[in-house]
C-alpha cells in the first residue's frame, strides 16, 4: 500500500492505493482542513497556530495510513511551502516527527501533474485548459492531446483571496469589487487576448461548488466527477454567498463546512476565469496531482 499526501494551503489531501506500476487501485481519498497558509498574506510565513494545526492534521493522516497498511508515503508541498519564509522549518518538523520527506513542487510541476490527472476528462479535439484551484494559487495548463504548450501559476487561491479582500462576513460589495478587479488584472496580464476554449476545473473548492450546484446531501465523487458547472450557476452561487454569513453558508446542501469561509472568494474568482476565457462553464475534476503521483510510486 502507498500514499501521496498533498500539503496544500487550505487543506491536506491524502490518496491511498494498492498496486505497483500501472493503474493503482484507489483505496481511500480524503482531505482534512488545516489552513496552513492562513497567515501567509499578512506575514509571509506559516503562523504558530497553523504550524501546529498542520502537524496535528498529519498525525491524523498517519493514523489512517497505518490502519490501511500503508508502507510508502510521499508528501508534496504546494504554494505555501514554496512561499512561506519558514517553510523549511515546517518541512523539517514533518521529517523529524513522521520520517517523511517532503517534495516541494514547482508551479510547473504542479500544473503538469494536474494536467496528467484531469486532461483526459475532455475528449474533444483541439486545445483545452486545465485549472487546479488551490487555497494559495491556481495553476493554468494549456495543451492539446498529451502535449502541454503553456503553464502559469497565479496567486489566486481562495484562502489567499479571502484573507486579502473579503474581511467582513458577509463580504461588503466594495470588498468583492476589489477582489474582482484584482483577479481580472492578473488574468489580463497573464493571458491577453485568449479565445474561448474548453476548461476542466479541479480542486476542493470547485468540487464543493459542484456539490452545491447538485444539491447533494452527501458528497459523491461519482456524481461530482465530470459534472458541468456553468458560468450562470457560479454567478448564482457568488450572489448567494454574499447574502449569507458563515453559518448560513455552512448549512447549504452540498457545502463542505470546512470550505464555507473561503467559498465566496473561490466562486467569484472562478466566475472571472470563465468570463476571461469566454467559457459557458467547465467540466469538474475530482482528480489532482496526488493521483498522478500515485502512478509513479
Amino acid at each position: 500500500m502507498k500514499a501521496v499526501i498533498d500539503l496544500g494551503t487550505n487543506s491536506f489531501k491524502c490518496a491511498i492505493a494498492r498496486g505497483d506500476g500501472g493503474e493503482p487501485e484507489l483505496v481511500a481519498d480524503f482531505s482534512l482542513s488545516c489552513k496552513l497558509g492562513a497567515d501567509l498574506a499578512a506575514s509571509g510565513s506559516i503562523g504558530p497556530a497553523a504550524f501546529e494545526r498542520g502537524l496535528r492534521t498529519l498525525e491524523e493522516m498517519e493514523r489512517i495510513c497505518r490502519r490501511e497498511g500503508v508502507r510508502q508515503v510521499l508528501c508534496v508541498g504546494a504554494h505555501t511551502l514554496r512561499e512561506a519564509s519558514n517553510a523549511r522549518e515546517f518541512i523539517g518538523a514533518v521529517r523529524s516527527r513522521f520520517g517523511w520527506q517532503v517534495q516541494v513542487l514547482s508551479p510547473e510541476e504542479e500544473a503538469r501533474l494536474s494536467w496528467m490527472a484531469s486532461a483526459s476528462l475532455h475528449r474533444g479535439e483541439g486545445r483545452k485548459l486545465v485549472t487546479d484551484c488551490g487555497g494559495g494559487s491556481i495553476e493554468f495548463t494549456f495543451g492539446e492531446g498529451a502535449r502541454i504548450d503553456l503553464q502559469r501559476s497565479l496567486p489566486l487561491g481562495a484562502l489567499l483571496l479571502t484573507k486579502s479582500f473579503l474581511l467582513s462576513d458577509p463580504a461588503l460589495p466594495e470588498q468583492v469589487a476589489a477582489l474582482r478587479a484584482s483577479v481580472r488584472s492578473h488574468l489580463e496580464a497573464a493571458f491577453p487576448g485568449y479565445p474561448g476554449l474548453p476548461i476542466i476545473g479541479g480542486g476542493g473548492g470547485v468540487c464543493t461548488m459542484a456539490a452545491v450546484s447538485l444539491g447533494l446531501s452527501t458528497y459523491s465523487v461519482e456524481l461530482v466527477q465530470g459534472s458541468w458547472l456553468s458560468a450562470e450557476e457560479l454567478r448564482r452561487q457568488a450572489s448567494l454567498y454574499q447574502k449569507l454569513d458563515l453559518q448560513g453558508r455552512r448549512e447549504l446542501p452540498g457545502m463542505d463546512p470546512d470550505r464555507a469561509d473561503i467559498i465566496h472568494a473561490g466562486a467569484v474568482c472562478l466566475g472571472e476565469i470563465l468570463a476571461h476565457f469566454h467559457a459557458e462553464g467547465l467540466l469538474v475534476s475530482t482528480l489532482g496531482p496526488r493521483h498522478a503521483l500515485l502512478k509513479g510510486l
